[in-house]
């Protein structure tokens, strides 16, 4: 208890021991913004409440910070790479209006304001040291284990702990209403990973391995149960990324890999053999639709959040999936068919200007060897939003608010982390 109390006391010493006023409520609102992010990363998966409650204070603290001290705050370091982000942003906000049904476009705009767009910035702003990064990973542990355990219990007792969801189908569903559970997982699971450079170096590895296992068990547990198969491809393809860049590439580890894609596909579970994948209704008739809505507004697309009305605007149905389905299950397709030619353009200028900026910094970093463990970290978060690129693929909807909340955050600690090492690096020269 006395340090637990200690812990406290330390977190809060900034604010009492500030030299003026100004650096009281910098120190203030820095609080409030982490105090609200980490409530969004332990509770999000429970429901909007959780989820609106951490963003919005996160977002004040936010707002607060950038309004007293903007001059030390990690987006201006970004540079020029931030007005990346802003026009993306901009194209979002025209496309809202610019929109074959605008209040289908409004919708999807301001809903994911507070709770996925201003993520990106809080997640920059919340890494300033090292141990904040160390204190991220540890939350995404705790919340990735215990919605594992909720996995577990859902599937002795058929219903999750949390609000006594019921197991659909086979399919477990953990926290969430839904299956789709295994998408959120799937971005934890590379994150966990990371407590390996965490954890105290022990004489036998034995010792690190089996907390490690003990610690992925559950969200293991949960991700397979709940039989999502974008979100398994994404988190093997992470994992995969991970350690392909520690331990550097070799054809014998390419081949094993391949060897494990194809006897999925073959000898698999029946919902991940080719033959269930070949006559899924996304390749049948989700993804065809979505390509002829894109060839009817080629440019600019139907508008944001419109893929459904533009779906009957040019005569098709849906036969095989419900009349109402909003988004094709692959946002790369959906931002092609709402958000035209020039909207995937800016999507895929902005995820990959990133994600290539902060590759190179890991790479550079992880030959530091006094570095190296922090730089490992960041490559954790990296390879998770990697992993969310490659789930995007047949997953859902882009403008799913806790999932891209999620994914947004994680890319704004990458970056935030690598500004920060990056920093310490150049000061110890």
């Amino acid at each position: 208890m006395a340090d637990v109390t200690l812990r406290f006391k330390k977190l809060f010493a900034p604010f009492f021991t500030a030299s003026s006023k100004h650096e009281q409520w910098v120190c203030f609102f820095t609080l409030v913004m982490h105090l609200g992010f980490y409530f969004f990363i332990l509770f999000s998966a429970l429901g909007k409440a959780p989820r609106n409650i951490g963003t919005i204070t996160a977002l004040v603290g936010l707002l607060g910070y950038y309004a007293l001290d903007y001059k030390n705050s990690n987006l201006k370091l970004l540079g020029n790479l931030k007005w990346i982000y802003f026009i993306f942003l901009s194209y979002l906000f025209f496309k809202a209006f610019h929109n074959i049904q605008v209040s289908n476009g409004w919708y999807g705009f301001r809903t994911n304001i507070h709770q996925s767009f201003a993520l990106f910035f809080i997640g920059l702003e919340v890494v300033k040291r090292p141990k904040d990064l160390v204190r991220l990973v540890i939350l995404f542990c705790v919340a990735g284990f215990y919605q594992g355990l909720d996995g577990v219990y859902q599937w002795f007792t058929g219903v999750n702990f949390f609000r006594s969801y019921p197991i659909a189908g086979s399919r477990l569903t953990g926290p969430m209403p839904t299956p789709r559970v295994g998408n959120y997982i799937s971005m934890l699971l590379p994150i966990m990973v990371g407590t390996w450079w965490i954890l105290p170096k022990q004489r036998f590895k034995i010792i690190q391995i089996s907390f490690l296992s003990l610690l992925l068990f559950p969200p293991l547990f949960l991700l397979i149960g709940s039989q999502t198969r974008s979100g398994i491809l994404g988190t093997f393809v992470a994992l995969w990324a991970l350690f392909f860049i520690h331990k550097g590439f070799s054809l014998k580890k390419f081949l094993i890999t391949l060897g494990i894609i194809v006897g999925t596909l073959f000898w698999g579970s029946k919902r991940f053999t080719l033959e269930t994948l070949m006559s899924d209704p996304r390749l049948k008739e989700l993804w065809p639709h979505a390509i002829q809505v894109f060839k009817s507004a080629p440019l600019l697309g139907v508008g944001l959040n419109s893929y459904n009305p533009g779906v009957h605007n040019i005569g098709l149905k849906f036969v095989i999936e419900k009349y109402f389905i909003q988004h094709p299950h692959n946002i790369y397709l959906q931002f092609l068919c709402e958000m035209g030619i020039i909207g995937l353009i800016l999507l895929l200028v902005f995820y990959g200007s990133y994600l290539l900026w902060a590759i190179k910094k890991i790479w550079r970093g992880l030959k530091n060897k006094q570095q190296a463990a922090n730089w490992s970290l960041t490559a954790c978060f990296w390879m998770s939003f990697l992993g969310y690129m490659v789930t995007a693929i047949s997953g859902h909807d882009f403008f799913r608010t806790w999932w891209l909340g999620l994914a947004l955050s994680i890319l704004g600690i990458i970056m935030g982390s690598c500004l920060v090492l990056e920093n310490n690096a150049k000061n110890d020269e």
